[in-house]
């Protein structure tokens, strides 16, 4: 098998192919058409008036930044209105001046990204020789834009106590945000996301309404989103960040691709000033608490690095650079797990028996099967079996189970895996400006993650995998001023995120072991054994998710009278090559069904269910093309109100396979019981690539995808102060490119076989079914199959897999609308109260196609868990139809765009910009989220009933009906007295305060008590009980008891319960954290800062949801995990410059 993947760790020839296509469009047309940042700068707009409020047109203002002495120009109209856009962030003087009237100077102005800040200037008649100059910041209120924005400066990125100092965490920082549930949006698929780690670089974070994925990351306003599942790339780290912005609702038609929120991130440039630091952040789990349900945890966490900026040519070429290095060792609480002792494999269970006895609440003996051979005596509770009856591979298996290091005669082994784990991150920017109208930028960042994965002769050590994630970032980008009044932006982004996971090198296969399964993996095996222990794990074996993306972007901004326009486009290219061989080697699960013990079961060779593929999903190159056009009119009306409208146009063109692999299931072929033309032995229904009619990624294009925005902002006064905003936009999302990894995943080419293993006759078999679990399937074992699948391929006789894709699926999109009053109640403090609410249409989920029925089979027979294949609803069309194909499916589900949901939120914000030693922000968000699906990634639970929709709405799953956030740094004043400065002085506190409500959870069956085998199965609720246990501590060290089973009851057999989903929520979360600092001189300008952090600070025990299925008897009801660390302590030293 070959599978074709660009080299992970390299820039391709079309990153150098862009870069050419750049150069030759800057040369082939005017000079201002090169890269640019137009979203992540901020934009400085005002009034020029006399002193008795007429308007000067004609006026010259001119914007200096401090840091690099960089000028931009624009000239008033006739309505005394100017508009500086597409400004660096950062410290501004103003100068304006006009014929007959006194300069005016204005210093102390900062703005900030995304925002957009009013400056006026009022002239006194006089000699412009004479400047008038006023020191103060410019108003904090908007006055223009109509989004709800929050922005996260350098100093709240930089001093504020921040776990494992992922500056993503801060995007919580902001109103209507909450985290949600990953699911797998971040799993081992995205960039440092192993769920072991606090290294992870991926978030799942719902704002205003919107899923986990759908936020709009931006870095130096280069596409920032990891496209494989639509959740963040990695942030750069603090010390190498300006600052960034998050934006909901009413943005203007300038974002697109994802509806919730946008995140516009800025990285650190160079100045006219030499700048840098080094650092170092060192914890230690000596100095931390216990986890109050997991106890002690060895965890061991540096972080250390450097950056440093300055001036190649003074105003005019400037860098700066940065590395940090993460190295991360956990060894998490101990797991417990039984292997065969050397008596069991002498075939003496007898002490194995015994010890389970010892912890039954009845003093039962376990129960043996007699058919598995065993001499049993239950009331003596002794076993024995003769060892001539156990499967070969099933004993070379015992060389690698530490059968002799058990802790008691029953093969109890306690151990504890450790999980090394390494980050490096490398930045480089670079910024030019060549003139006073023309500034070029490039900026080059990359990650590298690395986890690695154990073997060493014990299965029980492999349990992680290993991996090896590597990302590059470059953007390149230009600002070019063609005129006072007319401003173009153009930015390019190439990134390429590279994850590689797979197992331990050394580790065996099933063919080690003698086993007569084809095994392309020479060091992947996968077998769970119940009750007893897991060798290996499903995401250990050998996967390839490489992601590029090249963009391409422009933005230009035309200032006409009282109008400022702005049009422009946003081309992402976005691929995804992916090999993934998880069922490559098979899988085996041991569940005691033969002998009456899991461990007994894997002596014998008694697998109960076994699955396989082959070209698995094998090698899918998904493409995508994204394009967004707008245009958005501001409209300054008078001096009070600003009018904002847009549209913007995103034309639709499905994802496809690169290769033309891939096929699903049509509803209309199965109808007239239509044969595939391209692969011709498939049971009819199954269309592919080749196929009459079939469309590359097999859904329609949609050309009508239209988003209009429309807004206003209403400045009562007239003066800045204070402002009344509203709008309306709807968005539309841009799907990830999992979603369409089954199209060629599906049968031929994944050729996946699952079923039970029969072991009837396995005690008196010479070969056993682990030794070979093909021996009683017909033509044995069909391993390996070619791939491509040729289009004479064998299809499986029965249960073969496919997907069901609509043509007609429509993309999400969302109606956003919000109201907000800002009042700036002094110099610094701002405060402002906002209405948001949004609703969200055709939110993707999964829908069971073919799944059973609880009526009796087309036989007559009752139904049963025995008989679920022949309830199918294709097996029953066919047997109605007097056809066949319809017998040959197996479960399979499909994409549908049935979901909805809406928010209704208030938000109140007071923010205190850094002022008289202090800085504070004030978040609190008061909402609701209902909907009838909760995306979470490519393993999002379906409904119950694949037929009612409308019994799913309720909570989604990430609603937080109250949410706080507060953060603040604070210094002591500098003291007259040296020695009382020494000891007093430069000292800095910096909290983090976070409460929120508990998330919502669904207590499930987990049996199928439908009879369905859709898996999702709600009990009734117990009418006058209430949800919550009244005996949350039951006894000690008992695990908290959360829910009171006795509100639930299984529903009977073939219905469905009346549990609403989501309905009842779990602990709520409180949470502080405080930085620490004192700041000593070292040198003129520089500085020794000795840091002390502490990560829940008052070590508050804060549990997640609790277990929720009825079935895990043992552990329904409990909370078993917390939703954050115990108290963490860290210390830290930097110095800078």
């Amino acid at each position: 098998m070959k599978i074709q993947l660009n080299h992970p760790f390299a820039l391709t020839g079309r990153v150098l192919l862009m870069a050419g296509l750049a150069v030759l469009g800057s040369a082939a047309t005017p000079a201002h058409v090169l890269f640019g940042q137009a979203v992540s700068s901020a934009k400085m707009h005002g009034t020029v008036t006399d002193t008795t409020g007429a308007l000067v047109g004609g006026a010259t203002v001119i914007a200096t930044q401090i840091e690099s002495g960089a000028t931009v120009t624009a000239v008033t109209g006739d309505n005394g209105g100017y508009v500086l856009p597409n400004l660096p962030v950062g410290a501004y003087t103003v100068k304006v001046s006009a014929p007959g009237f006194q300069s005016y100077s204005r210093t102390g102005i900062v703005l900030e990204v995304s925002n957009d800040a009013e400056v006026d200037a009022p002239l006194t008649v006089g000699s412009t020789d004479t400047t008038v100059t006023v020191n103060g910041t410019a108003a904090q209120v908007q006055t223009e834009e109509t989004s709800i924005s929050t922005v996260v400066d350098q100093s709240r990125v930089v001093d504020l106590p921040l776990n494992g100092r992922n500056a993503a965490n801060l995007v919580l920082l902001s109103g209507a945000s909450a985290p949600t549930t990953n699911g797998n949006m971040t799993s081992t698929k995205s960039y440092g996301s192993t769920g072991t780690s606090a290294i992870g670089g991926a978030l799942n974070i719902a704002v205003a309404g919107g899923q986990g994925n759908q936020i709009n990351f931006l870095l130096d306003g280069g596409d920032h989103n990891d496209s494989f599942s639509n959740v963040n790339m990695p942030f750069p780290f603090p010390d190498a960040l300006q600052e960034f912005s998050v934006q909901t609702t009413g943005m203007s038609a300038q974002y697109g691709v994802h509806p919730s929120a946008a995140v516009n991130i800025v990285t650190k440039s160079g100045s006219n000033q030499w700048h840098g630091g080094v650092f170092e952040f060192l914890r230690n789990s000596y100095a931390n608490a216990n986890n109050r349900i997991n106890g002690y945890t060895d965890l061991k966490r540096n972080q250390f690095g450097g950056y440093f900026g300055g001036p190649i040519l003074h105003d005019k070429l400037f860098f700066f650079g940065g590395y940090q290095h993460t190295a991360l060792r956990i060894a998490p609480a101990s797991t417990s797990s039984f292997v065969p002792t050397p008596a069991m494999l002498a075939g003496n269970f007898t002490p194995y028996l015994q010890y389970q006895r010892s912890l039954s609440a009845t003093n039962t003996c376990p129960t043996l099967l007699a058919s598995a051979g065993f001499t049993y005596n239950a009331t003596a509770c002794t076993a024995t079996i003769n060892p001539s009856l156990f499967s070969p591979a099933a004993v070379a298996l015992m060389k690698y189970l530490p059968t002799t290091q058990t802790q008691n005669a029953a093969g109890l082994i306690s151990y504890s895996v450790p999980a090394p784990q390494d980050e490096n991150q490398w930045i480089g920017r670079l910024d030019y400006n060549l003139s006073s109208r023309h500034s070029v930028f490039a900026r080059y960042f990359m990650t590298n993650y690395y986890q690695k994965s154990l073997f060493n002769g014990n299965l029980l050590n492999a349990i992680n995998p290993g991996l090896k994630d590597r990302g590059k970032y470059l953007t390149l980008g230009d600002n070019f001023s063609i005129s006072p009044s007319m401003n173009n932006a153009l930015r390019g982004t190439v990134t390429r995120l590279a994850i590689a996971r797979g197992a331990p090198g050394d580790l065996i296969s099933p063919a080690t072991l003698g086993s007569n399964v084809y095994s392309s993996v020479p060091n992947y095996i996968y077998l769970n054994v119940s009750g007893a222990f897991t060798a290996s794990c499903g995401s250990c074996a050998p996967t390839h998710y490489v992601t590029n993306h090249y963009q391409v972007a422009d933005d230009l901004s035309i200032q006409k009278g009282s109008h400022f326009v702005q049009v422009g486009f946003d081309y992402i290219h976005e691929e995804l090559n992916l090999a993934g061989l998880n069922t490559e080697n098979g899988q085996f699960t041991f569940n005691a069904s033969y002998s009456g013990l899991g461990l007994a079961d894997l002596l014998l060779g008694a697998p109960n269910t076994f699955s396989q593929g082959f070209g698995p999903g094998a090698a899918a190159h998904l493409r995508y093309n994204y394009f967004g056009y707008y245009a958005q009119d501001t409209w300054h009306a008078n001096k009070k109100l600003t009018i904002n409208a847009g549209l913007r146009w995103e034309p639709w063109f499905p994802e496809y396979e690169k290769n033309n692999i891939g096929g699903e299931f049509s509803p209309t072929a199965f109808a007239s019981n239509a044969v595939s033309t391209a692969y011709p032995n498939a049971p009819a229904g199954i269309v592919f690539y080749g196929d009459k009619g079939v469309k590359p990624g097999f859904i329609n294009t949609r050309y009508t995808n239209f988003s209009p925005r429309a807004g206003f902002a209403f400045d009562p006064q007239g003066n800045g102060r204070s402002s009344l905003r509203g709008s309306y936009t709807l968005t539309f999302e841009a799907p990830e490119l999992y979603y369409d990894s089954g199209f060629p995943g599906n049968s031929p080419n994944a050729s996946a076989q699952s079923f039970t293993v029969d072991n009837s006759t396995n005690q008196t078999d010479t070969v056993k079914s682990f030794d070979n679990p093909w021996k009683k399937i017909a033509g044995g074992n069909p391993y390996p199959t070619q791939y491509p699948a040729p289009s004479t391929a064998a299809f499986p006789a029965t249960n073969v897999s496919t997907g069901y894709y609509p043509s007609n699926l429509r993309r999400t999109y969302m109606h956003q609308y919000n109201v907000s009053y800002q009042n700036q109640l002094s110099t610094n403090w701002l405060a402002s109260v906002s209405y948001i609410g949004t609703s969200t249409i055709h939110l993707w989920g999964f829908q069971p196609y073919n799944y059973a029925t609880p009526a009796p089979t087309p036989a007559g027979a009752a139904a049963t868990t025995n008989n679920t294949s022949q309830r199918y609803v294709l097996y029953r069309a066919a047997i109605a139809s007097n056809t066949t194909a319809g017998t040959r499916y197996g479960a399979f589900s499909g994409t549908a765009d049935y979901g909805m949901a809406n928010f209704n939120g208030v938000i109140a914000t007071v923010n205190h910009r850094f002022a008289n030693n202090f800085s504070m922000l004030m978040n609190y968000t008061w909402s609701h989220c209902l909907s009838n699906e909760n995306y979470t990634g490519d393993n999002t639970p379906p409904a119950q009933d694949p037929n009612n929709h409308a019994a799913e709405y309720g909570n989604c799953n990430f609603d937080t009906t109250h949410n706080l956030t507060i953060s603040g740094v604070a210094t002591t004043p500098k003291l007259r007295q040296s020695s009382l400065n020494y000891a007093l002085g430069a000292w800095q506190v910096s909290p983090l305060i976070t409460y929120r409500t508990g998330m919502p959870y669904t207590v499930n069956d987990g049996t199928d008590r439908s009879l369905t085998a859709i898996g999702q199965d709600r009990p009734n609720l117990v009418p006058g009980q209430s949800f919550y246990s009244k005996n949350f501590f039951p006894a000690a060290g008992v695990k908290p008891l959360w829910i009171n089973a006795s509100a639930y009851a299984l529903q009977p057999l073939g219905t469905f319960g009346n549990e609403a989903p989501l309905q009842a929520r779990g602990p709520g979360f409180a949470n502080v954290d405080v930085a620490i600092s004192k700041h000593f001189p070292v040198f003129e300008r520089s500085q020794l800062e000795i840091r002390g952090e502490a990560f829940n600070a008052l070590n508050h025990p804060n549990y997640s949801n609790p277990s929720t299925s009825i079935s895990s008897s043992s552990t329904f009801g409990r909370i078993t995990t917390t939703a954050n660390d115990a108290r963490l302590l860290q210390i830290a030293a930097k110095i800078t410059f």
